[in-house]
């Protein structure tokens, strides 16, 4: 069941994704290229933003901090390299594919974080997490610090002219939103049908965080078979944040090992009346 909400400005994580200073707060991260609807052939700028207010970047990861960073198409992966920050995002140049869907995809290695232990209950619960609160309390938990490692995984979907795509296919990320339909041919509140998988199974009971420039965030978590239905209300780009978390076997300094994903495209503007 879909339900809106105002997305509170403060993410209580106490350490900035992909590497950055300590003192900075972690957000969603984003690929957010100049166009989703590049010419063929074009060289288009991707930012790799970190932030709370959608597209809006606060700060960057570091350079040389990411695992995978690569354009995906019909034809395969292309890595893409020369990442560098500019500004408050790292950016990157690549040549548009001749047509079709194509992908950029991002995924960072783990970092490490602690919170206090109220801090992290806010967390979890804010984040769609009260699962892992409820079994932090079982475990006679709830007044230790969160101690977690994170990753991050997100991909960007592009439209270059008609075509073969890639949008609905898996491109291998450990935590990734597959849309089942191609979303540049759906229209707002249209719904558009997809399935979260993780290291390539289907993932049951994650919150789906879909929000716009200036909207309200809609929330949802998908079914057994990892699969949920999004609307989204007017045109324009828009991202899907969700975060897996669960127990850390293993870890010397961490009970927690989570990943926090993202999927940014572009809803199309209505084809005019004729």
């Amino acid at each position: 069941m879909e339900e809106m909400m105002n997305r509170p400005l403060v993410m209580a994580v106490a350490a900035a994704a992909l590497g950055a200073s300590a003192a900075v707060r972690a957000h969603d991260l984003w690929l957010v290229p100049e166009s989703f609807l590049p010419r063929p052939g074009a060289t288009v700028r991707l930012e790799v933003r970190i932030g709370e207010r959608f597209p809006e970047s606060m700060n960057a990861p570091r350079e040389g901090s990411l695992s995978r960073l690569a354009l995906v198409t019909a034809a395969g992966e292309s890595p893409l390299s020369g990442a560098r920050i500019e500004g408050k995002a790292l950016a990157v140049r690549f040549e548009a594919p001749a047509a079709g869907n194509a992908a950029l995809v991002l995924e960072g290695p783990a970092r490490h974080i602690v919170l206090p232990p109220e801090q992290f209950k806010d967390y979890l619960l804010h984040e769609g997490l009260a699962q892992i609160h409820e079994e932090r309390l079982a475990r006679g938990e709830a007044n230790k610090p969160g101690r977690e490692d994170y990753s991050r995984h997100a991909k960007a979907l592009l439209r270059v002219g008609p075509g073969e795509g890639i949008a609905t296919r898996p491109l291998g990320l450990t935590l990734e939103l597959v849309p089942e339909a191609d979303p540049y041919a759906i229209a707002p509140e249209e719904p558009l049908p997809v399935k979260a998988l993780f290291r390539g199974a289907p993932l049951p009971d994650l919150e789906l965080r879909s929000y716009t420039i200036g909207g309200a965030v809609r929330t949802t978590r998908t079914g057994p078979d990892g699969r949920a239905s999004l609307r989204f209300d007017r045109p324009g780009p828009w991202c899907v944040a969700f975060i897996h978390m669960e127990r850390c076997t293993g870890c010397a300094e961490a009970d927690w090992r989570s990943y926090f994903g993202t999927l940014t495209f572009e809803v199309p503007s209505p084809s005019p009346s004729p």
